[in-house]
């Protein structure tokens, strides 16, 4: 009866899979939340962040309650929270992240409260609330942009980073880039559920399109995604924005920039009027 009750949840969001270990009643509580967030109207990266949080709050949790509330998270308390936090510095994660899941987790127990299966939710404040460093975003200087695009020998990678670089796409978008949003004839690539659930169309430069034309000739018949996961057990999912984030800082120690831009959107890659790109210096390959 467990296994087939826990079946239609992982059917609607295959993303569940990563909470394998919970029970079916908890996986039956995260999805309702899932529906909830769904009808409104928050994107995909909504529920793959609540996805992470919930994991990492419990993969954080000591042995005795790490079994306890993989069965029930109702049963979560205050001092699960408390316990968390320290073990989250401890990782370490960067306090931006640390607020941001407990932000989303501040909204699944908000969620289980309404619905009567807690009664208060674990998480107070001001005692849980985290003080966060707020920095601007830092364009990359002119010369930072051109060792940056020197070191990327790979036709997918540099495809990807011209996308945030000249059509101004988020990292999320990237990932989620469909071949059917190109439209080469019009130049233009249509970006749906966008930031704020508002869908755009954004014009393609011309050489992202030539190296877009590029990378869909080495892919042979392309699939759903411009950019697909070469794992196996992900075929036909789309990379991650992780995997793309752990690529740009794998590209930018090979330039040797020192600086910290963890996120390759269009804030951290954005090119200064008066640099001039270099001419692409990669090997033609499908890595």
């Amino acid at each position: 009866m467990e296994e087939r009750s826990a079946i239609p949840a992982l059917q609607e969001f295959p993303q569940l899979s990563l909470l394998h270990f919970l029970s079916p009643q908890n996986q039956d509580l995260i999805k309702d939340y899932l529906v909830y967030i769904r009808a409104r109207r928050y994107g995909p990266a909504m529920q793959e962040g609540t996805i992470r949080a919930l994991k990492n709050f419990l993969v954080l949790m000591p042995e005795a309650r790490q079994a306890t509330l993989a069965h029930d998270l109702t049963q979560t308390t205050t001092m699960d929270v408390d316990t968390w936090l320290e073990a989250a510095f401890r990782h370490p994660l960067a306090p931006s992240t640390v607020a941001t899941r407990l932000r989303v987790l501040q909204g699944f127990f908000a969620f289980l409260h309404e619905q009567g299966a807690i009664a208060q939710s674990p998480i107070r404040f001001p005692r849980h609330h985290i003080l966060v460093p707020q920095d601007l975003p830092r364009p990359m200087a002119d010369d930072e942009v051109v060792a940056f695009f020197r070191v990327i020998d790979a036709v997918r990678d540099r495809t990807m980073f011209l996308l945030m670089l000249r059509c101004g796409l988020r990292v999320s978008e990237v990932s989620r880039l469909a071949w059917s949003a190109l439209d080469f004839a019009q130049g233009t690539v249509r970006i749906d559920h966008s930031k704020g659930q508002v869908d755009r169309v954004v014009y393609l430069a011309p050489d992202v399109a030539k190296t877009l034309r590029q990378w869909q000739r080495l892919q042979g018949a392309p699939p759903r995604y411009v950019f697909p996961s070469r794992v196996t057990r992900k075929g036909g999912h789309p990379l991650s924005a992780r995997q793309i984030q752990n690529c740009m800082t794998r590209y930018l120690k090979l330039a040797g920039i020192a600086k910290a831009y963890s996120r390759p959107t269009r804030y951290g890659i954005r090119l200064p009027r008066s640099c001039s790109m270099p001419a692409p210096h990669w090997r033609w390959s499908k890595s």
